[in-house]
């Protein structure tokens, strides 16, 4: 991806984000969730993808999800670091960039 647009990598890795560490972290996780699912209902209905009562069903897993000392979600992210030799109007010499799952 980044050859194909001119970059040429110069590093590349990965992190995961923890968002079960805490009560507060999964709440906030859960929430996230939750009007994520909100948001898509329409458009994951109207496609035949699922129903409104699977995706009630599927927030309140991730309410009882919340609730759960023992429950674990890490997020893996992809980073990269790249320079492109030659600077158009469209692109920066040093492009730093993170590719991360769509979650909305």
């Amino acid at each position: 991806m980044l050859r194909a647009h001119g970059f040429m990598p110069i590093w590349s890795g990965a992190s995961y984000v923890n968002h079960s560490a805490d009560a507060a972290t999964r709440r906030e996780a859960a929430a996230d969730a939750q009007h994520s699912l909100n948001e898509l209902r329409r458009d994951l209905r109207d496609k035949g993808l699922t129903n409104d009562g699977e995706i009630d069903e599927a927030i309140a897993a991730w309410d009882r999800w919340g609730q759960d000392p023992d429950a674990i979600y890490l997020r893996s992210r992809c980073e990269w670091v790249a320079r492109k030799s030659q600077v158009d109007s469209n692109s920066r010499a040093l492009a730093i960039g993170r590719i991360v799952p769509l979650t909305r």
